[in-house]
């Protein structure tokens, strides 16, 4: 079984899924889900160390995800969006922290982003180099997962364990969601390197969807879903509802800003946030930065 092996979706993105090969080191194991069958025949003749799954359905982005690891017969899993890449000696680093904690079932990175120029525009960093036994690992993401999904290398038996990604979620959170489940399931540790790249492009998804309710209905979803997760741990009432009540303040509060950007002033925030539950047990700094949003509004009026 060979120890790293890299999951690959794919759909559509010849040119970028090239460029993200190219930074695979050639002994890395590699398993590409081409969803719809785009990748063509040169592309798969040119990296003998990855295996291509091609077929002409298009299935959800979480089943391609949950079907790109699941192909990898590796110990350890690390999954790319296919415009991605890793940085140079990026698996030297993975292996040397790999060995230097050998009980370690979930080792998350820092990145570079990246737009679609492959300028770099920002970078992110773990706050502090640490290592914590489950459930521990799931408090510095407590409030929201930063790292980023090719930042992330865990266990393929822990991936098992918690069952992979939940395909139900189709607008958000199901990344982040998964996250929480490895850091609440395994032992974890964080440093302070960075071994890959995040593509962020203008207009994406995410700004698109941010300020929608169908956005915070899956926040909620995952919410309970962790919820749920925290419960089995032992943790407390009162920390679990202000945990969820925080993620929903920080996402509402994320949404609000969009429509403040858009310009749709006082009535279109309150349009946004009417449909949703206010969040009473979100810490009182997110509240007010709420109010003042809505304020805010009100004077650009």
């Amino acid at each position: 079984m060979s120890k790293i092996g890299i999951a690959i979706p794919t759909y559509n993105r010849n040119k970028f899924l090239i460029k993200l090969l190219d930074t695979i080191a050639s002994d890395i194991e590699v398993f590409v889900s081409d969803n719809g069958g785009f990748v063509t025949e040169s592309i798969k003749l040119a990296y003998p160390n990855a295996q291509f799954d091609s077929f002409k359905e298009v299935i959800p982005a979480f089943d391609n995800w949950n079907r790109a690891i699941r192909g990898l017969h590796s110990d350890w899993v690390c999954l790319s969006s296919d415009d991605d890449m890793f940085l140079e000696n990026a698996f030297a680093t993975v292996e040397k922290i790999i060995q230097k904690n050998p009980t370690a079932e979930v080792i998350i990175f820092g990145n570079e982003t990246i737009d679609a120029t492959d300028k770099v525009t920002s970078v992110w960093m773990p706050t502090a180099a640490e290592a914590y036994e489950a459930p521990d690992g799931f408090y510095p993401f407590r409030y929201g997962v930063d790292a980023k999904m090719i930042g992330v290398f865990f266990k393929k038996d822990l991936y098992l364990s918690v069952g992979g990604f939940n395909e139900s979620y189709k607008v958000t959170a199901g990344d982040s969601c998964f996250v929480q489940k490895l850091l609440l399931a395994g032992k974890t540790v964080y440093v302070q390197e960075a071994v890959s790249q995040y593509r962020m492009w203008s207009h994406n998804g995410t700004s698109q969807m941010i300020a929608t309710k169908s956005w915070m209905d899956e926040i909620v979803i995952w919410q309970d879903e962790i919820g749920a997760f925290l419960k089995q741990k032992g943790v407390s009432e009162d920390k679990r509802r202000h945990y969820k009540d925080e993620v929903i303040a920080r996402n509402m509060l994320a949404g609000m800003s969009s429509v403040l950007r858009a310009k749709q002033g006082f009535m279109g925030l309150l349009r946004y946030v009417k449909p949703l539950r206010y969040p009473v047990y979100a810490h009182f700094k997110t509240q007010l930065s709420i109010v003042k949003c809505l304020l805010l509004s009100l004077v650009k009026r």
